[in-house]
């Protein structure tokens, strides 16, 4: 069995669901962490942070704000995913988020 840590980071350039990381089949996956960095100069927006199992979705925050220059830790616990599983992030505003997650593969 194969431990790997790794990260994915996204830009969320539109308002749309936005994969931010996908498991890989015949893997686990132990989310360490999820951030969400406001890089506008002036505006707040929020964010859904939340994984898709099998065509339902599970939220792991929602509505949550992330004020102008800031930087919200959502996932401070591991959170482990199954393969297949889909971490995904939505914005309320296009061009003003960043976000980056840790995590470990097992294979």
């Amino acid at each position: 069995m194969a431990n790997t840590f790794k990260s994915s980071g996204v830009k969320l350039t539109a308002t749309t669901a936005t994969n931010l990381y996908s498991v890989p089949v015949s893997t686990t996956a132990v989310v360490k962490s999820v951030y969400v960095s406001n890089i506008h100069a002036s505006a707040a927006a929020t964010i859904d942070v939340y994984y898709t199992r099998s065509s339902v979705d599970y939220y792991i925050i929602k509505g949550a704000t992330v004020p102008v220059s800031t930087t919200l830790q959502v996932v401070t616990e591991s959170l482990v995913l199954q393969a297949s599983d889909v971490l995904k992030v939505k914005a309320s505003a296009a061009d003003r988020l960043d976000c980056t997650a840790s995590y470990l593969e097992i294979t």
